[in-house]
């Protein structure tokens, strides 16, 4: 590596670019996390979107260097090398059929790679498919390398055989004709797009016809654009769109070949979106395209990502594509103008039945008076009024008893960020009092809110802390409260949400359960961290083990007891506000009391001992 250059007068993105040198030589180290730190560094640093530095040029020659050596890291170093060349390849691929800006740096650090145009070609021959691949990705924003390079990418893919490599030379032929201004590999593109079976290529071929035909229209190969959207290359072989695993990377290429083909393009590619939002798609697909679609519809241009907005604020265009988003459930991340839950999405545009929420009142805002939804007045009250009370006044004073408990419940849930926003989180303190009052008027909604709620949580064979999204079991405890409290009885289906803290109403919707079934939705929640080092659960076990005094859910707070005392002593404040508990319970129930006897390292009360024994005794007077 050349040893000239007086590093520490060139500039990097931020600052002097003095140990931008051994950042490079730092690429091939033999130790896999020095090299990706010293990638992800040298990522921020050598370019940035459609900016170049002074260190940029020397920096691609030093990454010349390590593509012609024989270490590791090469691959790395190409595709650092094709985003100094491109000024970040993303944005200059968006940027295709518009043209380069001037840039003195630029045109420096592309001469210097141009000189160096030998070393891509033998990468682009190389036996590692990765190599070749991210050759053709520098390669297609080096248009005055061509018409060389261009035979050299076309006698490359009538011989690849990769998918990955495949696809990377038909998009490096599409960006170089769109540069170009030439539809010279139409043809040879629309033949690949036809023959190869492969989604990953199919729709590669696709992209790269967007670029060079204008008479391509994305509705014409849409089945193509959803199979490249549905790829999954292995990490590192397609590295077109920065992340290098499908599908960030194929949604990000798509949106950049939409930005370059303009209006036009980005209405049928939004279009294509949309279908594949609705399709079988796997949900990390479908997660990328719903956020890709926030992006091409404008709401991450006029909204924040907190923000929600009212239905009557979207466009046209916005409302079609937060339904088509809202009929998917499921998806992670929505926000930008978006509920964060498809079941409030649903609601505020109409897709299903309005809740309490939904219902538009009055508020004062400022010296105006406005109707808005529930949510908004309960935001906007706390925000302007900050109080402990969850629910604000002007909410409450214009819901009824059994609207404002449907809202507390919702709300729990995080429907429209209510909490987050406020700051104000809705606790069984205030759910409680909110079941009273409404009463058994709340019985039909508090059925329906429990069967959504086992359908949308996802929640059988968890154990008694569920992994389940924030307040399901917050809200869910108030509605089966109310279904106690109206008589009705609790249906098998719900037990994955039964409670069992805090204590109210925990016992209260426990105690009404037939005594087997109680202890066996119990033994099954505690089973399933049956870990003695883990006594975290005893707080909720021994609290209500009277509930269901079996022999084996004692014994597994008896075994987390037990591992306890032997690390800490009986003395311990756990064990010492556990054990008497159980201790006292199994002084009348004989079940609890078999199993202190069974558990080593326990002594049983005096007490229970001699209640146990006159126990058996009289059980035996009886049988004879």
């Amino acid at each position: 590596m050349s040893t000239k250059i007086d590093w520490k007068k060139l500039k990097q993105a931020h600052g002097p670019a003095t140990r931008v040198p051994l950042q490079i030589k730092a690429l091939t180290a033999a130790d896999g996390d020095e090299r990706d730190e010293a990638y992800h560094t040298l990522n921020g640093t050598l370019y940035s979107a459609g900016a170049w530095f002074s260190a940029s040029a020397p920096a691609a020659t030093l990454l010349c260097d390590v593509i012609d050596g024989k270490t590791q890291g090469r691959d790395r170093a190409l595709w650092l090398l094709a985003d100094v060349v491109a000024g970040d390849h993303e944005h200059a691929l968006a940027g295709a059929l518009a043209g380069r800006a001037p840039s003195a740096d630029g045109d420096a650090t592309r001469a210097a790679v141009v000189r160096r145009g030998s070393t891509l070609y033998s990468a682009l021959s190389a036996k590692t498919p990765a190599l070749r691949s991210a050759a053709a990705l520098v390669l297609a924003f080096l248009p005055e390398l061509a018409p060389e390079s261009l035979r050299k990418l076309r006698s490359a893919l009538g011989k690849e055989e990769d998918a990955p490599v495949r696809a990377s030379l038909a998009l490096a032929l599409g960006v170089l004709g769109a540069a170009r201004k030439s539809g010279d590999d139409q043809s040879l593109l629309e033949g690949l797009r036809t023959s190869d079976g492969r989604g990953l290529v199919r729709g590669a071929a696709a992209l790269a016809l967007l670029l060079v035909d204008a008479g391509t229209k994305p509705t014409s190969v849409a089945a193509d654009l959803r199979a490249w959207l549905a790829a999954t290359p292995e990490p590192g072989t397609l590295p077109w769109g920065h992340d290098y695993v499908s599908p960030g990377a194929a949604v990000r290429t798509l949106l950049a070949v939409a930005e370059a083909r303009g209006v036009e393009a980005r209405d049928g590619i939004t279009a294509v979106l949309m279908d594949t939002v609705a399709s079988e798609a796997s949900p990390a697909v479908v997660d990328t395209v719903a956020a890709a679609l926030l992006t091409l519809g404008g709401f991450k241009e006029r909204w924040d990502e907190e923000d929600i907005a009212l239905p009557e604020e979207l466009s046209e265009a916005q409302r079609h594509i937060a339904e088509a988003i809202s009929r998917r459930d499921g998806i992670r991340g929505i926000g930008w103008g978006l509920a964060p839950s498809a079941r409030d999405r649903r609601r505020s545009l109409g897709l299903a039945p309005a809740g309490p929420l939904e219902k538009r009142i009055q508020f004062a805002d400022k010296k105006t008076t406005v109707s808005w939804p529930v949510w908004k007045v309960w935001v906007a009250a706390h925000k302007r009024k900050p109080s402990e009370d969850v629910m604000p006044a002007p909410v409450r004073e214009q819901l009824s008893p059994v609207e404002r408990l449907i809202s507390l419940a919702e709300a729990a849930l995080g429907a429209y960020r209510i909490g987050s926003s406020t700051e104000v989180f809705v606790r069984e303190e205030a759910l409680v009092p909110a079941v009273g009052e409404a009463g058994a008027a709340a019985a039909d909604w508090a059925s329906s809110f429990l069967d959504e709620l086992v359908r949308i949580a996802d929640l059988p064979g968890q154990g008694p802390i569920p992994e389940a999204p924030p307040g399901v079991h917050t809200a869910a405890s108030a509605a089966l409260l109310a279904v106690v409290r109206s008589g009705r009885a609790l249906s098998p289906t719900w037990d994955p949400l039964l409670p069992v803290a805090p204590l109210l109403p925990a016992r209260e919707i426990l105690a009404a359960l037939p005594t087997e079934r109680r202890e066996a939705v119990l033994f099954a929640m505690f089973d399933k961290s049956r870990d003695p080092a883990d006594d975290f659960d005893l707080k909720f076990l021994v609290p209500i083990l009277d509930l269901a005094p079996s022999r084996r859910l004692a014994e597994i707070a008896l075994e987390k007891i037990v591992h306890r005392a032997a690390r800490f002593g009986l003395e311990d404040r756990v064990v010492a506000q556990h054990l008497p508990v159980i201790r006292e319970l199994a002084e009348r129930e004989p079940a609890v009391q078999d199993a202190l006897e069974a558990t080593p390292g326990l002594t049983a009360s005096p007490s229970a001992k001699k209640a146990h024994q006159t126990g058996k005794s009289s059980a035996s007077r009886t049988k004879k």
